[in-house]
């Protein structure tokens, strides 16, 4: 039975949203206690996101959309970044001071130049994710 592309482009985003998480799949699996078969089955296409292991990802991770994990669309994104557009720098340098803490970047990491290559690829594929239209 061949898999829809929908299934699999589903699946590419969790795959993308657990390795922004910074998990494995097997701590992904643990964290949602489901098996890590299931999350590779899911990643794949070959299962769908079921409706409980939905509600455990938005309970486990209360930030995430559904509806990009699912059907890819980004309600909001264009309103948000016409909002952090609209603001004086002081307001954009907060949020973007904030983003790198969210990350687990420092002034002394930066300073330091001591940045994990991986981290820093995370951040970087979130930002190219978050302002896709």
């Amino acid at each position: 039975m061949a898999v829809s592309k929908e299934k699999i482009a589903s699946g590419n985003r969790l795959k993308m949203l657990r390795e922004q998480l910074g998990y494995t799949q097997e701590q992904f699996a643990e964290k949602l206690d489901i098996s890590v078969s299931t999350v590779k089955k899911m990643e794949t296409g070959e299962y769908n996101i079921s409706l409980d292991t939905q509600r455990k990802i938005k309970k486990t991770f209360d930030n995430v959309s559904m509806e990009y994990l699912l059907f890819g669309e980004r309600k909001g994104i264009n309103e948000l970044w016409a909002q952090i557009l609209a603001l004086d720098e002081w307001e954009k340098l907060i949020i973007f001071q904030r983003l790198f803490a969210y990350f687990g970047f420092d002034d002394k990491t930066i300073a330091n130049r001591d940045i994990d290559e991986e981290r820093l690829r995370r951040l970087i594929q979130y930002f190219k994710e978050s302002f896709k239209d």
